[in-house]
């Protein structure tokens, strides 16, 4: 063109931003203000739009004063540009300095405000810009309610079903977007009945609604629910993508179901989607915690041609899981050599991984590192730090963290505390409350649970029971931490009944809940109560843990039930796939009777019931020597049905295994 005036030349950089060829466009531009002719509105929305695109925040402010020379700064079309540059910088505060200025503001600019203030987390005050916006006549649309319904979901059900009545009164049409924001809300508000609901209230659909389904009955953990749903998407044809898949892989996850999360990855294969960088994250994810070892995990990630700082995160964090902290520092060191910088999580991994392992000289050049790289400046290490010392009794190192951190949250105390309560220094951790009060910290679901404990510890029932009543008032008693914790600090106490009356309220119980309450009962002597709680746990499809298995030999010892508690013993690795550890062999086994003779009347030990107890040990081929002492003074031997007791004792492989036996 001989002369290209000001249409042409917007015309030309709308094409480029309409294409995302935002580069080319920033370059047209700078060549047209060489050229000469002035830019209007349209031309600055459209280098706006380039600047926000690629995160241009210095080049958008250059934009921004020329905006302002030109005499726009007032135009609604340029504000709602202007509102999202800043935002995506996360400059909210200039961002609602230019929503004031904007005049007689339409649905667009509210909107835009509305979508900046849900990006940047800000859920009441998205809410409260969407009720000025109706005060103001200005009527929200489609894309109105698609932004705000995120706000509402994270603020509760009651503000939720609010924004849909809005909806329905303003006669928004129920389109796939619109529902898709739906399903979300009420998916966040744990109602997944009335998610699938609305989900069905017109016949279109696509793989995001059902993905959005497959999402929310992940996150509410139900799991046969989401394998009915995916099967639904299948037989209607809608083809699974990557995040249908990563949405169940999830949900087996959560739900530690191994044999599920095998036929997914079946289904991931079939479908060509191995190599795909999530998915693979979520196999590695979903192995590490479904498998009763890191191997399979470790053979996923290892498979993977491009590990992501997320693909290593999850290999560290499930060797430490396991209990490999050496090898997970090892594998931190492989991930930083190969050139990636850990986030936040990384490193907070990593550091729980030194808290466990109890290594101070690890925990020492990873803080290094952390500052080093300004990384304390992030909540989450931070706090990851202060857990850290705290978990290798480093309390004050501990408290000098907090006192230097800019920021700081529940979390931040409710670590310190859980640490200074497995110490033993209950009255520390209940101090600690004081200290989240002056910095006006409210406590969470987490730190209630923490400070139950320590009343526990400290045998306070008024200050428990103080706990209990504020956990009411406040609305943790969905907080299924918090039930744990009462039901933790009533046994302690030595209020079985009211311990059980708060396990009852427990909707979903998990396995810290079962355990918990199968302890109080073994502890006070409900044996029969407490073997019916490992049944009633395994019918509600919970399964045991180690820690289960040890409470329930502990109950059968006290209990005089032999034959039970070896039954039990010997499911632990046939039916359950939990290698016995040395807590669990040292048995100790009652008689069938009660009474004993002074002396022993026979010479020889029934062979069977050593046999018998001995053949429950694992590895016992390991152990080089047997030794057999009897407590009965200067005789050798007692009959079978004159035994009081048999006791194993295991200190470590190359140590002899010793039986007492006692009449």
């Amino acid at each position: 063109m001989p002369y290209r005036d000001v249409v042409s030349w917007t015309g030309i950089l709308s094409a480029y931003v309409k294409h995302e060829k935002h580069e080319e466009a920033l370059g047209m531009f700078q060549e047209m203000m060489g050229s000469g002719p002035c830019p209007n509105e349209f031309t600055f929305s459209s280098v706006l739009r380039a600047c926000s695109a690629l995160r241009e925040f210095s080049y958008g402010k250059c934009i921004h004063g020329r905006v302002i020379k030109h005499g726009f700064d007032s135009n609604q079309i340029l504000g709602s540009f202007l509102i999202d540059l800043y935002s995506k910088y996360g400059s909210i505060e200039e961002a609602c300095r230019l929503f004031s200025c904007v005049d007689n503001g339409d649905v667009v600019s509210w909107t835009t405000m509305i979508s900046s203030l849900v990006q940047a987390g800000k859920w009441s005050q998205a809410l409260r810009i969407y009720i000025d916006m109706i005060k103001a006549g200005v009527y929200p649309n489609e894309f109105t309610f698609v932004k705000v319904l995120p706000a509402a979901g994270f603020l509760g059900l009651q503000h939720g079903k609010v924004v849909h009545a809005h909806l329905i009164v303003f006669g928004v049409e129920l389109n796939l977007v619109v529902k898709i924001a739906l399903v979300h809300m009420y998916s966040k508000c744990q109602r997944m009945d009335d998610a699938v609901r609305i989900s069905k209230l017109t016949p279109e659909s696509d793989m995001f609604l059902w993905t959005a389904i497959l999402s929310g009955l992940a996150q509410n953990l139900k799991l046969r629910e989401a394998v009915v749903a995916f099967q639904e998407m299948d037989d209607s044809g809608v083809l699974s993508n990557n995040f249908t898949y990563l949405s169940i892989l999830n949900a087996c996850s959560l739900t530690l179901s191994l044999d599920l999360g095998r036929q997914i990855h079946a289904r991931v294969i079939m479908t060509g989607l191995e190599d795909d960088l999530p998915v693979g994250n979520a196999l590695v994810d979903m192995y590490m915690k479904c498998s009763h070892g890191a191997k399979n995990g470790l053979r996923m990630f290892q498979g993977i041609q491009s590990p992501d700082v997320i693909s290593w995160t999850s290999s560290i964090a499930g060797l430490s899981e396991y209990g490999f902290h050496r090898d997970s520092f090892d594998l931190y060191m492989e991930m930083t050599a190969s050139g990636l910088q850990p986030n936040s999580v990384t490193l907070s991994t990593i550091l729980r991984s030194c808290r466990a392992a109890k290594s101070e000289s690890q925990l020492l050049k990873l803080h290094g590192h952390v500052i080093k790289t300004n990384a304390d400046h992030d909540i989450v290490v931070s706090n990851a730090l202060v857990d850290a010392y705290a978990g290798n009794e480093r309390v004050d190192e501990a408290w000098d963290l907090i006192r230097n951190m800019s920021q700081r949250d529940a979390l931040t105390y409710t670590g310190l505390a859980t640490r200074l309560n497995q110490m033993g220094h209950h009255e520390m951790a209940w101090h600690v409350i004081n200290h989240m009060f002056n910095d006006d910290i409210k406590m969470d679901g987490y730190s209630m649970a923490g400070f139950l404990s320590a009343s526990a510890g400290l045998n306070s029932l008024e200050t428990g029971m103080q706990l209990h009543s504020y956990s009411v008032k406040s609305g943790f008693g969905s907080f299924i931490s918090v039930s744990n914790g009462l039901v933790s600090f009533y046994g302690k106490c030595g209020l079985t009944h009211d311990a059980e009356r708060a396990f009852a309220e427990i909707s979903r119980p998990d396995i810290v809940s079962w355990n918990g309450l199968i302890s109080v009962l073994a502890s006070y002597g409900h044996i029969s109560s407490a073997l019916s709680a490992f049944d009633n746990m395994r019918l509600a499809g919970v399964k045991p843990d180690s820690l289960t298995f040890l409470l329930v030999l502990f109950t059968c010892t006290h209990g005089g039930l032999v034959d039970i508690g070896l039954e039990y013993f010997n499911s632990m690795e046939e039916m359950h796939g939990i290698e016995p550890q040395l807590e669990h062999n040292k048995l100790t086994v009652p008689p069938s009777s009660s009474s004993a003779p002074a002396e022993a009347r026979d010479a020889k030990i029934n062979s069977d019931l050593l046999n018998k107890l001995s053949s429950k040990l694992p590895g016992r081929n390991r152990y080089a020597n047997l030794q057999i002492n009897y407590h009965l003074g200067a005789t050798l031997a007692v009959p079978r049905d004159q035994i009081t007791s048999v006791r194993c004792t295991l200190c470590a492989p190359q140590d002899p295994i010793t039986i007492e036996i006692s009449a």
